[in-house]
């Protein structure tokens, strides 16, 4: 851990009678771990088509944990790559530039399903 680290922890806590409150942790994980998913909207599946080795090229430039999606408009169709990326700012420029600012979102996942269920 680094000093003012931004950190999710889950535990318990502890009250003692004439003690201040200790909080226990069992599980941490650091913000930047919380995993996103990236999702990229394109008009219709043959454009995706007609785009997906570029974008293939363009996102294994960035290896990583977080999936990839493309949502096809026209046809209302949900794909998930064969591949993970780490969503950096650099990358969401590029893609940006590409498919348009509307068209790229990154997407959180909820906390409560990093931590393991007890």
């Amino acid at each position: 851990l680094n000093e003012d680290a931004k950190v999710f922890i889950r535990g318990r806590i502890n009250v003692e009678e004439d003690k201040p409150a200790k909080i226990i942790c069992q599980e941490l994980v650091l913000f930047e771990q919380v995993p996103e998913n990236l999702w990229i909207q394109v008009a219709d599946e043959e454009t995706f088509k007609k785009k997906e080795l570029d974008l293939m090229e363009l996102l294994e430039e960035y290896p990583g944990v977080c999936p990839v999606g493309i949502y096809c408009k026209l046809e209302k169709l949900r794909k998930v790559m064969n591949l993970k990326v780490n969503v950096e700012k650099s990358l969401l420029t590029r893609l940006k530039q590409q498919y348009f600012d509307e068209n790229v979102i990154v997407q959180q996942k909820n906390i409560e399903n990093i931590f393991k269920k007890s």
